[in-house]
């Protein structure tokens, strides 16, 4: 098949793919899902990605992996696949000419028609679904061969996930779809970072052969939030049906129940009191129940045991210790999270209430031009243009990036998540398993050891046609068996107190669960209103003004907060004018 040129209907629906900068030739890694729909109208279409192609004309299901030459988000247009799709070369000896059929359709891989155009070469491997012709025939050596080999490429080191979701959820299809494929349909939408795809895929499997009248499918999201967010207000803001569950950020839950983009709860008298109070009251909005708290995310410091005989005392001990690392031929002493993003507000928050800060106060005025606000800020430019202790390529990295440098054994000290504690201890991918330990920021003068509270809650989109069948996925979900589930394989924290007694869970966290218990008990959440992303957007304009040089930290937060007095009170929600 030639691959063609046009270009991808935006109007079609679908999922936004997922971009971001990996090297200098503006390659940028990206994994397609589309919505795993219905059946749809038999028109052919062909969707364009990067030099390869998908043409459509009689499947039902598409999921598409692969490297696009450009920054822009693209589409992949919705349509039936046809019985053999194209794959184009990323790597001279990636691909061959076998291929493969699973459940109906078919992978042909090929080589590129122009290899001189390596700045744009992409590989397309996709397998498509047809419940009327499922065979349940594996998926090749060679196609898994070959994705592995791009998930192993230094340009790639975030597609791992990605690709252990996307073989899941081809397993999983190729199971479901010959199970009840003529009942209803409930989807479930989420993210897939680090091993999230594989423990969903996993779970949402077993929930399918418990009710077996159900066909439940899995669509997949970006992994960073800001795109999600975007992702998900295009959706429920189009008033679809589906997805039938949501996973969302711990501050989207106020915006979205004020929109009416999700269902109210109390209907079905949810066990609130076995959860913590904190993750139910984010998960409030004028008193009702919008989402129940899936699992609880708090920002942990990571140290090199091998490096370090303990922790940091406070931010001018880590510092200093982060200098010796680097002495000692360690590149980088510190790397956090410090491209323009939400990453990038939660680092700084820890930052802000190691100083004692706060972004807004108790009764909601905007506290964001503080002196400690200041102080938080400076240190943070400091640790890049002064101390040099953190690289400035931390200014583009999220997650995976920051991740990827301390399991490389290049970073001393690594601000991130609980999800990279199982991948770390891997020896089969990581230079520092068993060689390094967690703890909170650390305090600075006026303030104390602090953690960002993340984390996830599960809602139903109010426009679903099951709500009840989307509840009964929400309970299976936070079963206690489920969530240590995810403590075991992704280092995720339960959100029921009464686990961190268990045997179970202490057997399946990598960290004590008093310990977990600890750096929960000093996280700090973000503030909590409908308007919280245009409020993030701001400060996050700000914080990488300051941090790229653009703007001194007292100027950048100064007029952050003056864009902030003036968005509450446009919205009636503070009680100062601007």
């Amino acid at each position: 098949m030639t691959p063609g040129l046009e270009s991808i209907d935006p109007g079609v629906d679908g999922v936004l793919v997922r971009t971001q900068p990996v090297d200098v030739e503006g390659r940028v890694p990206f994994v397609v899902a589309t919505r795993l729909h219905r059946a749809l109208e038999p028109v052919a279409s062909r969707a364009s990605i990067g030099d390869g192609s998908i043409a459509h004309d009689g499947g039902q299901r598409v999921v598409a992996v692969g490297v696009y030459p450009g920054r822009d988000p693209h589409r992949l247009a919705d349509g039936p696949l046809d019985r053999k799709a194209s794959a184009v070369d990323l790597r001279p000896d990636a691909l061959d000419d076998d291929a493969t059929t699973v459940c109906g359709a078919g992978i042909d891989a090929g080589r590129s028609p122009d290899r001189r155009r390596s700045g744009a070469r992409a590989m397309a491997g996709a397998w498509g679904h047809r419940s009327d012709q499922c065979t349940n025939e594996p998926i090749s050596i060679q196609t898994i061969r070959v994705l592995h080999h791009l998930c192993e490429s230094k340009h790639m080191p975030n597609l791992r996930g990605w690709l252990a979701a996307v073989l899941a959820i081809g397993a999983t299809l190729a199971s479901s779809g010959c199970a009840g494929a003529e009942g209803p349909v409930l989807t479930f939408s989420g993210s897939l970072v680090g091993q999230e795809g594989e423990i969903i895929a996993r779970q949402l499997e077993r929930f399918r052969q418990a009710h077996p009248a159900l066909t439940v499918e899995l669509r997949a999201t970006p992994d960073a939030a800001d795109e999600r967010h975007q992702l998900y207000v295009q959706w429920l803001n189009a008033r679809a049906r589906d997805p039938d569950v949501l996973q969302l950020d711990v501050v989207w839950v106020p915006e979205f129940a004020a929109a009416g983009w999700i269902a109210g709860l109390d209907r079905f008298s949810p066990p609130v009191d076995r959860f913590f109070a904190a993750a139910v009251a984010a998960d409030r909005w004028n008193g009702a129940l919008y989402a129940l708290p899936w699992f609880v995310d708090v920002g942990m410091l990571y140290w090199r045991t091998d490096l370090m005989s303990g922790p940091p005392r406070d931010l001018d001990d880590l510092t200093r210790m982060a200098k010796g690392a680097r002495d000692h031929g360690v590149p980088f002493g510190l790397v956090w999270q410090g491209a323009r993003y939400e990453g990038l507000v939660t680092v700084f928050l820890e930052h802000l209430g190691a100083y004692g800060g706060a972004i807004l106060d108790d009764r909601g005025r905007v506290v964001l031009d503080s002196a400690a606000a200041e102080q938080a800020l400076t240190y943070m430019r400091d640790a890049i243009e002064v101390e040099g202790i953190v690289p400035s390529a931390v200014l583009t990295w999220q997650e995976e990036q920051t991740r990827f440098a301390f399991q490389t054994g290049q970073a001393a000290f690594m601000r991130n998540w609980p999800y990279a504690y199982a991948l770390l201890q891997d020896p089969a991918q990581s230079n520092v398993a068993g060689r390094f330990a967690v703890t909170s920021m650390p305090g600075g003068p006026g303030g104390a050891p602090t953690s960002a509270l993340g984390g996830a809650a599960l809602a139903i989109n109010a426009s679903s046609d099951q709500p009840a069948a989307a509840y009964q996925l929400i309970e299976y979900l936070l079963q206690p068996d489920q969530m240590i589930e995810r403590a075991r394989i992704a280092g995720q924290f339960p959100t029921r107190p009464a686990l961190y007694e268990t045997r179970a869970l202490a057997d399946a966290l990598t960290i004590p669960p008093a310990e977990a218990l600890t750096i929960i008990d000093r996280a700090v959440a973000r503030p909590v209103t409908p308007v919280y992303s245009e409020l993030s957007e701001i400060l996050q304009i700000a914080l990488h003004r300051a941090l790229t040089g653009q703007q001194e930290p007292r100027a950048a937060l100064q007029g952050a907060a003056a864009a902030m007095r003036t968005l509450l009170a446009k919205a009636k929600l503070a009680p100062e004018a601007p």
